[in-house]
């Protein structure tokens, strides 16, 4: 899936910075609070008998140096990247996209960061 509307979506809505605090594929190991995008590692499935209709899945990490506040900004990702029939982002018409579950938590190591894990599915057509 191509994530810098999602991205700009994030951005446009105030959520986060990019290349501040908003990242595609790789967020700096020195970032305390940030947000990282990543396409699904199975890719986005191409559909010959629907030409431009996408079905296909990526995740949000949501970085932070707090609990309570790492899950309100996750919370806040959730919100605005749940999006329904109609939404245009670029030239992406969303049919949906929409968290699979609530934000799970995780720590990583060096920093002493917490880590907040969404998947989201998604169905679209480009345009």
């Amino acid at each position: 899936m191509k994530l810098e509307p999602i991205a700009q979506h994030l951005v446009t809505e105030d959520v986060a910075e990019q290349g501040v605090d908003l990242f595609i594929y790789n967020m700096p190991s020195g970032v305390e609070i940030g947000i990282l995008l990543i396409s699904s590692l199975s890719g986005t499935e191409i559909d010959y008998e629907l030409p431009g209709f996408k079905r296909t899945s990526f995740q949000a990490i949501v970085r932070h140096t707090e609990f309570v506040e790492g899950r309100e900004l996750a919370d806040l990702v959730s919100s605005t990247l749940t999006l329904k029939n109609g939404t245009m982002l670029d030239n992406l018409l969303v049919r949906y996209i929409r968290p699979r579950h609530e934000p799970v938590v995780y720590p990583v190591s060096e920093g002493d960061y917490l880590e907040f894990s969404i998947n989201f599915d998604a169905v679209y057509i480009e345009t």
